[in-house]
């Protein structure tokens, strides 16, 4: 069997992967969280950590580790202040590289991450949407999240140059699924209650990925060896724009579309007056990436379409 330690076990992306691994004969699990979830099965190993125990932990746990899925990180700090930024870096920079230097130590195989096409920026350049970000782009991150899931980057790529550990980067977009948080959430509850939204002028491009073509994928840079020493950008391969999402949704859950016309120009003024301009550029921006590199290098395509991972969405939440 291989030994995968996954890191943020109970968060949306590390509980459904855990789950999924767990049902094959091929792996044992030991999931890692800070918080006292725990998961029964035969082939899952449940670890708690906090601040006091983490370096104890680090030195009793990796004797058996194979693979080290790192997951752990933070995304959303809703206060702007000194103390929530310092949190990006600590969690999402200085714990990967704990993390990494213990891996390298104990000679697991391979250190995968994940990160996030925001390393690139917020939008496409020129916010066309036809001039999607791929592998060879220059990083350009613009906030404190992204910078410090880029820092976390060249750790490792410098760490594990010399190291016995390999490392697979996987940067992704937004990614969608059973019990998911966050602006997909806000979205679904924002329809279910069947208001009109003034976006239909809207005219981007976004890129997203289904948890379960992520997996699918993470399953795929665990067992495939040229993977090793690689960055990837994935994606579900179809790019939507705001009003076609929302199209797609409401179909899904049932409920009819109320979008209409409205100047983009007058609607920014809003967003703008209730100093919700962050959440105006994520409606109306193009954020797309090219994946030909990571099907060329590991002949990876989705498994299942946007359509088809709503419908399972939905399906398991009961609508």
């Amino acid at each position: 069997m291989i030994n995968i330690l996954i890191t943020g076990s109970n968060g949306f992306i590390g509980s459904e992967l855990i789950k999924y691994l767990a049902n094959s004969n091929k792996y044992k699990i030991f999931a890692v969280s800070r918080k006292q979830i725990f998961f029964y099965h035969i082939n899952i190993k449940n670890y708690y950590i906090n601040d006091s125990n983490i370096y104890s932990f680090f030195n009793n746990i990796f004797e058996d580790i194979d693979i080290v899925v790192h997951l752990a990180g933070i995304a959303h700090q809703f206060k702007d202040n000194l103390e929530s930024k310092k949190k990006y870096y600590d969690i999402n920079t200085f714990f990967t590289k704990k993390l990494l230097e213990q891996s390298i130590k104990k000679k697991v195989k391979k250190f995968i991450f994940i990160s996030s096409v925001k390393v690139y920026g917020e939008q496409n350049l020129n916010n066309d949407p036809n001039k999607p970000f791929s592998y060879l782009d220059k990083p350009n991150p613009m906030n404190d999240y992204s910078k410090s899931k880029y820092q976390a980057e060249n750790i490792i790529t410098k760490l594990c140059q010399d190291a016995y550990t390999d490392y697979t980067i996987i940067r992704s977009p937004l990614v969608y699924g059973n019990n998911l948080k966050g602006n997909f959430e806000r979205l679904i509850r924002l329809l279910e209650k069947n208001l009109p939204l003034p976006f239909k002028s809207i005219t981007n491009k976004r890129s997203y990925v289904s948890i379960y073509n992520l997996i699918d994928f993470i399953e795929i840079c665990i067992l495939n060896k040229k993977s090793n020493n690689k960055i990837f950008l994935i994606s579900d391969s179809t790019n939507l724009s705001t009003p076609e999402l929302i199209n797609k949704i409401s179909l899904s859950i049932g409920k009819k579309n109320k979008l209409f016309f409205f100047p983009t120009k007058i609607l920014y003024l809003f967003f703008f007056i209730f100093n919700k301009k962050k959440d105006f550029n994520r409606i109306t921006s193009s954020l797309t990436v090219d994946i030909s590199n990571t099907y060329k290098i590991l002949n990876w395509k989705p498994k299942i379409t946007f359509d088809q991972s709503l419908k399972i969405m939905f399906n398991n939440n009961g609508n």
